[in-house]
């Protein structure tokens, strides 16, 4: 038997040698295990204090049993070296970042968009703004970097510039260098996004994956689900290491570290969707980026949502990883706690994009003080730092001309000794420095640093399938909504189109242009799932996680067995009730699958392009409702082929409508169902085949090969727009340029700063506590009496009296502070709750109880912190008090000084602060402010004292800077996520520890503690001690009537439907909000009018003073009219849905807080839209009207108004329906359904693809029930109104066209039922908005 060779000599080759050792030095379990064992013979290396994987002794045995001891030691040495070239630092050098913005702050309106559309030519002024500024510096390995500073000053934007994701967008310039170990990250020697890592400060996840679905996710796209691609990759080791890979022991080992473990296996979720806590998510967002293998993590704004504990642990594992495998960390936090501060090693200070500071935390509060500054003792470190370059840290200044503006800041710190020593520890003191030096740079890459993929496009393609296939099936909403749409339109359809007779031509192509339409509007629905993916595609695009062709046909697939299922469903149901051919034993059937299917495929892809080149949906719906309508128009239905201009004929052969349409006719026309003879002239002295004849009429090819031609031309479309998005998605970015920060615009001088100085000298003189703190003393004597609160503030643009300003002494108020005392009247509130249970029914049918016979109060003129570790069960606690759950069951008891809390009355008094922000977008931070002051202060509040509060409150929450800028939200720019006895067993406080850390620590908050067992029962502890004991009692006297507070009398808790605010009060309010917000949204507001002009000229084009003298020519005539109609209406409705969904979430907070009556917001949804409307139909009706040529005879301002009219209604009726749907449904996607079930109805019942005299007995109530129906007969009978235009029939005689069409074409219609059209859509209308108040009273999707 042969001797097994030595696993080195099978690697004898140096080259190849190098690779494995290059592959190996990675795993330092693998290194390590290496060291122990050469220890124990004898072989002395460096301790490098790494974990020890007990897998790894097998592979440690195998090498000492093949190889040499020599040649293990060899190995050993070479990994160490390679282990300590593991080690990453970053410099930068010259970092500028600036972006031009227009020097008028305008806000974006359809009067703005509309200026800058028409005067697209003249230049804006505009001014710049620094970013970041001369930003010089290094990053070491091994130890822990924090980056400080207020909001705006560029963290965010210097942490994308270090990892390569800082792209310059909108105008923005960026120059400067950045280097990882000597190289530039443009130098292309080894690839960005596998060397560092960027943690974003979003949570942007695919909501119904689990938190270990995600985690795991981002662990196989990045090592390709095994450690083999990036260390041991030899046969032997790599089979080993595969074991605990195949349990995927590291992905759960991270989500064990951050807390995780406990929801591993519940929904990420979002707004709508049910999932983890705030906390929870903020956890899974660093655990998807930590479990990445790269070297470098640079992290941005990690402790969001996070409490102290958490934090703590978090940071201090973060640290851990630094100091021990060398990971180069830098980490944004806004306001961090001292134990987490004093975890790091360097701090960089920014300011208005310009560094500060820049070194040893250890040395900060030394150089600030030797600048002038100090810092009082009952503010911390980081508190300090965060605030000193700001206008309020100006108090800390302690010697007269200490620097204290960004520019003479950071000139200090460029002339300190500390950063001149900074220079000297960097490996290129300068710039110049480094583009010289470079090229001589050794630096090794390892090999997993400069491809692009851990694993083969296969892998890649099955892993992503598999998650795009459980986002699509776990929409089961969507899914079951598109397969009951499907089934519901195939019944509806193949009891229309029963039985066609064969010489019933016209029934038939209606029926195949109505099969091709529905399969095309279908697939609107999928344009919100596609949005949705969009940000996460993004991200993970940066990382490297997967390529982008493996995604695009991942995406596209996922959707295919759904696209199967019902194409299957629809043409089983709709071919053989409408007796299409049998012929060849059912194979034309299966061609009109086939067809239909590879049909459906290519318009949806033609969606998918649509969104990866257009940057939101509201944008993107307009454009692909006008592709559609084009289309439509070119199809050879409306239009037939021989009429279609020259202009046009070249969409005609590009059109996949037309090929499709073209493919199912000559499929169906040429069975043996047609082969009998049929005359072609009046004298029938020429005969042909009928199923000829008919294709011929039509414009349609004889040639049965076109059936084929089609199919291939509609694969050929189909594999080009998957082309197409394949280059959109990997090569251009679609996303809204990212806001400029704010910053004061008008700085403050030291001449300012020494008249600051004497006016707090004075108010500290003249002032008592009271007037300065926010009424603290006032609200705690309140408990016994009635009284008022006062909020003391220096606010902008009032006068000492509280009163408003006018806007000239605004204006120059703003440079100035003054003193605003705003009082208002309050009764003090005691709430008590005993015994609360909260109980909700998981999946599996089991009840889990989330609260646990809590007991508890809160008095007036107290602040109780409600803590506990993130999913303790805080904001649950929180929601079930105020009475947000709207799901699972809730007991207990509530009281409101010692009477039952009646629920409607409880909303009025109580403001609820949630845990995420769901606020109108399209208001500013002060219209946010001011809108909810007016609707939930006491109505005995003037309009001073209630301007005088919101100033107040403003300036509290130092929201003045930002007042006037919107909300939005993170997708298009908007604002960001900053603006004693101990137990027994338990470990006693150390000196200088924060208590609350220390109390979460010690009851097991944290990520730590998750797992540990803990001595103590602290729930027990606390029922068992004197505490709880007196906390009862207090209890029991709080839920029994006070005869020294507020007696509530029965008619405060009897009127549960009244609102603070009066009924026309919250009409004016909410009119001017929904008023601003759609002229403040003119991606909708104005888009559409656009849209509408767009379809207008489109048709009118096609039919340029359209000539009818052919019966033919007449029908085609009224088939634009359906078609516009139709489209336009149904874009009204898809439009909407969109800008409707976004305000649903801000309107059902508050609903809860019973800030208006719903009847009054739909009352303004309704006025609103009426000019928009107006408007939006006459920027169709004026120009299709007259280039068509409508005006040529009859009466022509009677017919232009009719037509305009009744395009308003019909665009009316379908939008009210739109805003209907979004309340009846729980998702954008799911009303986008309906819309597009709505759509093919309306076609079907309307009267025009069959006439009603056609109708099954059945469906006449459809008919009836048809806006469409109303809207068709209106327009056309007041078109063909005293038309005396002669039409040649298809039996060669001659009649009027009004007569033609009213007699032979609809015969049903009269130009007398105008009258009674317009009631009835006006009915509609009425139905639509009832529908709508409705389900927004009585449904709630948003599942708490």
């Amino acid at each position: 038997m042969a001797t097994q060779p030595s696993l080195f000599s099978r690697v004898s080759n140096q080259k190849i040698q190098e690779d494995l050792t290059r592959r190996c030095i990675q795993n330092e379990n693998y290194i390590k295990t290496l060291e122990e064992m050469l220890k124990n013979h004898g072989v002395e290396l460096p301790q490098t204090q790494l974990a020890v994987n007990p897998s790894m002794y097998e592979i440690v045995d195998n090498l000492m049993k093949q190889g040499s001891l020599e040649e293990l030691e060899s190995i050993v040495q070479r990994n160490v070296e390679l282990l300590r070239n593991m080690d990453h630092s970053i410099e930068f050098h010259g970092l500028n970042y600036s972006t031009e913005v227009p020097k008028k702050k305008v806000i974006p309106t359809v009067g703005s968009m509309l200026l800058s559309l028409l005067a697209f030519w003249l230049p804006e002024e505009m001014e710049t703004i620094d970013i970041l500024a001369d930003a010089t510096g290094r990053i070491l390995p091994r130890k822990m970097t924090l980056l400080i500073g207020p909001p705006g000053s560029g963290k965010s934007v210097l942490l994308k510039a270090l990892a390569g994701r800082l792209r310059p967008l909108g105008g923005a310039k960026m120059s400067g260098e950045v280097y990882y170990d000597g190289d530039n990250i443009k130098s292309g020697k080894f690839l960005v996004g596998k060397v560092a890592d960027y943690i974003e400060q979003g949570d942007t996840h695919e909501a119904v994956l689990t938190v270990a679905e995600t985690i795991l996710f981002s662990w196989q796209c990045t090592t390709g689900g095994h450690h083999g691609y990036a260390r041991a990759r030899d046969e032997a080791s790599a089979e080993i290491l595969n074991k605990d890979d195949d349990n995927h022991v590291q992905p759960k080992n991270v989500a064990i570290v951050l807390g995780l473990d406990g929801c591993k296996d519940i929904p990420v979720g979002n707004g709508m969707i049910r999932g983890v806590s705030g906390g929870q998510k903020r956890r899974v967002t660093i655990g998807e980026m930590v479990t990445c293998p790269r070297p470098i993590k640079l992290m941005d704004s990690i402790s969001n949502g996070l409490d102290t504990a958490t934090a703590y642990d978090i940071i201090r594992s973060i640290k851990y990883l630094s100091s021990k495998v060398g990971t180069t960390v830098v980490i944004s936090l806004l306001q961090p706690p001292p134990d987490v501060y004093n975890q790091f090693d360097e701090i960089i200070l920014l300011s208005e994009g310009h560094i500060i500071y820049h070194g040893p935390r250890t040395s900060v509060m030394e150089y600030f003080q030797d600048l002038g500054y100090a810092c009082p003792h009952q503010v911390d470190e980081a508190d300090f730092l965060q605030e000193l370059p700001t206008p309020e840290g100006r108090r800390f200044i302690k010697v007269a001309g200490a620097p204290h503006t960004a520019k003479d800041l950071a000139a200090a710190w460029k002339k300190s000794s500390l950063y001149q020593q900074l220079l000297t520890e960097m490996r290129y003191p300068t710039l110049e420095d480094a583009k010289r030096l470079e090229k001589s740079n050794t630096k090794l890459w390892y090999l997993d640093q400069l491809q692009h993929f851990a694993g083969s496009f296969r892998f890649y393609f099955e892993l992503l399938l598999d998650r795009q296939m459980k986002i699509v099936m776990r929409n089961s909403t969507f899914v079951k909504a598109r397969i009951g749409q499907v089934l519901l339109v195939g019944a509806i359809s193949g009891s229309l189109f029963n039985n066609i007779a064969v010489t019933d031509v016209s029934t038939m192509n209606g029926f195949l242009f109505n099969s091709m339409l529905f399969a095309a509007l279908g697939s609107f629905s999928i344009l919100p799932i596609i949005y949705a993916q969009k940000a996460v595609y993004y991200k993970q695009k940066d990382s490297l996680f997967f390529p982008t062709s493996a995604f695009c046909l991942a995406q596209t697939i996922s959707f295919f067995p759904l696209q199967v299922l019902e194409s299957v469903f629809y043409i089983l149901i709709v071919y053989w009730s409408a007796d299409l051919s049998h012929q060849y034993r059912g194979s034309r059937f299966l061609t009109f699958i086939v067809v239909s299917l590879v049909f459906s495929m290519t318009i949806s892809q033609l969606f998918r392009v649509i969104a990866a080149f257009v940057p939101d949906i509201d944008g993107a719906l307009p454009i692909a409702g006008i592709i559609i309508v084009i289309m439509v128009l070119f199809s050879g239905f409306i239009q037939p082929k021989a009429l279609i201009s020259d202009g046009w004929s070249w969409f005609y052969w590009m059109n996949p409508v037309a090929w499709a349409l073209k493919a199912v006719t000559v499929n169906e026309f040429k069975s043996e169902k047609y082969d009998f003879l049929t005359c072609t002239n009046p004298t029938c002295t020429e005969k042909s085949r009928f199923g000829d004849f008919v294709l011929e009429q039509y414009g349609n090819p004889t040639d049965e090969a076109y059936i084929w031609y089609s199919f291939a031309v509609l694969v050929a479309e189909y594999l080009f727009l998957f082309l197409l998005t394949f280059l959109s998605l990997k090569y251009i970015r679609t996303e809204p340029t990212p806001p400029a920060p704010i910053r004061a615009t008008n700085p403050v001088t030291e001449h300012d700063h020494e008249h600051e100085h004497a006016d707090l000298v004075r108010l500290a003189d003249t002032a008592d506590v009271g007037d300065i703190e926010a009424g603290v003393t006032e609200a705690t004597s309140a408990a016994n009496e009635t009284t008022g609160v006062e909020l003391t503030a220096v606010a902008h643009g009032t006068d000492p009296s509280g009163k408003s300003l006018d806007s000239n002494k605004a204006s120059s108020a703003r440079g100035s502070n003054r003193l605003v005392k705003a009082q208002l009247p309050f009764d003090p509130i005691s709430f008590a709750f005993k015994d609360i249970w909260y109980t909700v029914t998981l999946s599996s049918g089991e009840d889990v109880d989330l609260l646990r016979g809590v007991n508890g109060y809160f008095e007036p003129g107290t602040v109780t912190a409600l803590m506990g570790s993130s999913g303790a069960g805080k904001t649950t606690l929180l929601d079930v008090l105020a009475g947000r759950k709207n799901t699972g069951v809730v007991k207990g008891e509530m009281y409101l000084n010692g009477v039952p809390k009646v629920e409607g009355y409880f909303r009025k008094i109580m403001g609820y602060v949630e845990q995420f922000d769901t606020l109108p977008q399209k208001s500013t931070a002060r219209e946010c402010v001011e809108f909810s002051a007016a609707l939930r202060l006491a109505s005995s509040v003037t309009a001073d004292q209630r301007q005088a509060w919101v100033n107040a409150v403003l300036h509290m929450m130092d929201l003045e800077p930002i007042e006037d800028m919107l909300v939005g939200n993170m997708a298009d720019g908007g604002m960001s996520f900053e603006q004693r006895k101990p137990a027994p067993g338990v470990t006693p406080i150390r000196p200088n520890v924060n208590p609350a850390t220390w109390m979460l620590d010690v009851i097991g908050a944290g990520t730590s503690a998750a797992h540990a067992v803990q001595p103590t029962d602290f729930h027990n502890y606390y029922n068992s001690s004197a505490l709880y004991q007196i906390n009862q009692v207090h209890l029991e006297t709080l839920v029994t009537p006070n005869e020294g507070s507020k007696r509530l009398t029965d008619d405060d808790m009897r009127d549960n439907e009244g609102y603070n605010a009066s009924y026309l009060q919250q009409f004016f309010l909410l009119m001017r909000r929904i008023a601003l917000t759609y002229w403040r949204t003119p991606t909708y507001s104005l888009f559409r009018h656009l849209t509408n002009m767009a379809i207008a000229l489109i048709f009118a084009s096609a039919y340029p003073q359209q000539e009818y003298d052919t019966y033919v020519a007449a029908v085609s005539r009224a088939a634009v009219i359906y078609v516009t109609a139709l489209f336009c209406g149904v874009l009204a409705m898809l439009t909407v849905v969109p800008v409707v969904a976004a305000d649903r979430p801000a309107f059902y907070r508050e609903q809860q807080s019973r800030m208006y009556s719903v009847f009054i917001y739909c009352v303004t949804l309704f006025l609103i839209e009426i000019p928009y409307l107006l408007v939006s139909s006459l920027s169709f009706t004026l120009p299709f009207f007259y280039i068509v040529g409508f005006d040529n005879v009859g009466p022509v301002t009677q017919k232009f108004f009719w037509y305009w009219f009744f395009n308003f209604l019909l665009q009316g009726t379908l939008l009210f329906l739109g805003e209907f749907y979004v309340a009846l449904t729980p998702s954008e996607a799911t009303a986008h359904i309906l819309v597009g079930l709505t759509n093919t109805v309306l076609g079907l019942f309307c009267g025009f693809l069959i006439g009603q005299e056609n109708f099954p007995t059945f469906w006449l109530f459809m008919y009836w029930l048809d806006p469409l129906h109303y809207a068709l007969e209106g327009m056309i009978m007041t078109q063909f109104h005293e038309d005396t235009t002669p039409i040649r029939t298809m039996d060669g005689s001659i009649m009027t066209a009004e007569d033609y069409i009213q007699h032979v074409q609809f015969p049903s219609w009269e130009y007398a039922n105008v009258g009674f059209d317009v009631l009835a859509l006006c009915l509609f209308t009425a139905v639509a908005l009832v529908a709508n108040y409705l389900c927004l009273s009585y449904l709630r999707h948003d599942k708490r």
